[in-house]
């Protein structure tokens, strides 16, 4: 199949190029500059939704008091590098097994697209937030001109039938295309969350020469608990 064919190709280069090391930098960067600002406060806890592999979530060890990691399966990784001050829990990002304005800090990275009713998790993480708790969202432009999951040029601008195919056919039959920037700003709004930036990430493109011409590869939002009498 095309679509299957482009997107093996499209890794290799882009794995050759170093890309995927130089985005995982970028997104830790971020992170652990909203976890140093916290930590200023005192105990920091912090819940990495979607946290996969772990690679982020141990990243964020080294700052956080406790970080919990949640995920819809287990990964063999959380078994084979113990921290004490690492927890991991399977669940369903929509239903986080949290207290309300229990937690510090919570990561979305990678996540909301893969996620139906994802502004389920946007609302459960506005409720789980303490009162000026930091909410960080990384959030690919399926809208870019060639989709970052799929590698496929101009897949949100398809027939609903055809890009279904076409992302099935690269493993990718979960992107949700009403995930924009704009919703989840929108949504972030209506769940108590005051945003305090939009950020647009080239993954080590130029972005002085590109921002005129081309839309971000993928976004950075972020934002704090607006009240804590909210939920």
């Amino acid at each position: 199949m095309l679509s299957r064919l482009l997107y093996k190709a499209s890794v290799l280069i882009i794995s050759r190029l170093g890309l995927y090391t130089l985005r995982y930098v970028m997104y830790v960067s971020v992170l652990v500059k909203v976890a140093s600002f916290l930590k200023f406060r005192g105990r920091l806890l912090c819940l990495d939704l979607g946290c996969g592999d772990d690679t982020i979530t141990r990243y964020l060890s080294r700052i956080c008091d406790i970080v919990v990691g949640l995920d819809i399966k287990p990964y063999t990784s959380w078994y084979q590098r113990g921290s004490p001050n690492l927890l991991y829990v399977v669940a369903d990002a929509r239903r986080p097994p949290l207290r309300p304005g229990s937690t510090d800090l919570i990561t979305i990275i990678s996540l909301l697209e893969h996620v139906p009713q994802w502004g389920d998790v946007i609302r459960e993480s506005g409720a789980i937030l303490k009162h000026k708790g930091f909410l960080v969202i990384q959030l690919p432009n399926l809208w870019f001109l060639i989709e970052p999951h799929t590698k496929f040029p101009l897949l949100a601008y398809l027939p609903g039938i055809v890009r279904n195919v076409i992302a099935q056919g690269t493993g990718y039959s979960d992107l949700q295309f009403d995930c924009k920037v704009g919703n989840v700003v929108e949504m972030l709004k209506h769940s108590n969350l005051r945003i305090l930036g939009v950020y647009g990430y080239y993954h080590g493109l130029n972005p002085r020469i590109l921002r005129k011409l081309i839309p971000p590869p993928a976004y950075f939002i972020v934002a704090v608990k607006a009240s804590k009498y909210s939920h």
